[in-house]
């Protein structure tokens, strides 16, 4: 049970490529790998059922990157990485992305999301767990958001779950003594 991040970005590929290889979010033997940089566009209509130029199934493990994605995309992303996990049906199947069965499925993960513009506020609501920026913030955002960094850093969000997880964990533990 690991942390996935996934960069959505309004900036077309090539940059979002670079970005999301200066950053670590796209892994280097991972860039090459059909579907780990795709189009917000691409995306909405995978959702959708609706046919694309891509020949493959796109999956959570893999997808990185995001490009060119608007309100609506970002939007969609949370969506489909909530319902979208390796046992669940791909794009090929009948009860893929698009499907009634996939749009109506219950969650299946916990997606967070942390903004700070306004073509983040509908992920932000859409999350289950949202965070904002705390520097160059538009308000929406900051208002849309659970919380707020006080560090505009990826890695406190990342420390905040290892050491909540833990500290869950104990505490299971605990429980679980005290039960005779």
């Amino acid at each position: 049970m690991g942390v996935k991040v996934v960069l959505a970005t309004g900036i077309g590929e090539e940059a979002a490529r670079k970005i999301g290889l200066d950053t670590g979010i796209l892994k280097p033997e991972h860039e090459s790998v059909c579907g780990s940089v795709i189009s917000g566009r691409d995306l909405q209509k995978i959702y959708n059922g609706q046919p694309t130029s891509l020949n493959y199934d796109i999956t959570p493990e893999y997808l990185s990157v995001v490009y060119g994605a608007t309100k609506q995309n970002r939007e969609t992303l949370i969506d489909f990485l909530a319902k979208s996990h390796p046992g669940r049906s791909g794009v090929m199947s009948q009860n893929g992305f698009g499907s009634e069965d996939f749009k109506t499925a219950p969650p299946v993960a916990t997606v967070g999301a942390i903004g700070s513009g306004d073509n983040d506020v509908l992920m932000l609501r859409k999350a289950a767990v949202s965070f904002s920026t705390n520097q160059r913030v538009q308000s929406d955002s900051r208002y849309s958001a659970d919380m707020i960094l006080i560090n505009d850093d990826l890695q406190d969000v990342v420390r905040a779950i290892v050491k909540g997880r833990a500290y869950k964990d104990n505490l299971m533990k605990f429980l679980l003594l005290q039960i005779p």
